[in-house]
């Protein structure tokens, strides 16, 4: 990745403090990192920022045990608008249906920024990629999604 362009340090800052957020579960904190148009798509369905915060809390009933890895492969950065690549994993171990099941999961997500006065935010996030599995299993990221809608607590 070249670290030469002055805006790439701030890139990279804002995608830290959106770890942060996640990491801390903190959510609403998101609408500080991201545009007032931001969406969020993965597995061909796209999101407003309110519907991504309320999936994750959703996610969050049953108190999982999560764990999160990723860096930013590549930045390219033109005036006022960014394309970053971040390759990612997951680990989740969450209780369904009595049983302790671990979901885990490597993605590529491919998230557009823009500058906005001097401050840089996101303006989407688009999983291009994404390798699932259940205690093991491939599994189809959609049929997890689909079951994870329907669910109720």
């Amino acid at each position: 990745m070249n670290d030469i362009n002055p805006s790439y340090p701030e890139i990279k800052a804002l995608y830290e403090r959106f770890l942060d957020i996640l990491q801390q579960k903190d959510f609403d904190q998101l609408q500080d990192v991201v545009s007032a148009d931001f969406h969020y798509t993965e597995n061909g369905q796209e999101m407003t920022l309110q519907q991504l915060i309320e999936r994750e809390k959703q996610a969050l009933k049953g108190a999982p045990k999560s764990t999160v890895n990723s860096h930013i492969r590549e930045i390219t950065a033109n005036h006022e608008t960014a394309l970053i690549i971040v390759d990612g994993e997951f680990r989740t171990e969450m209780e369904v249906n009595g049983a302790i099941r671990v979901y885990e999961g490597k993605l590529v997500q491919r998230i557009e920024a823009i500058q906005q006065g001097e401050k840089w935010l996101f303006r989407s996030s688009n999983v291009t990629a994404a390798q699932m599995t259940m205690d093991g299993n491939r599994v189809d990221p959609e049929t997890l999604d689909a079951m994870h809608r329907v669910e109720k607590g």
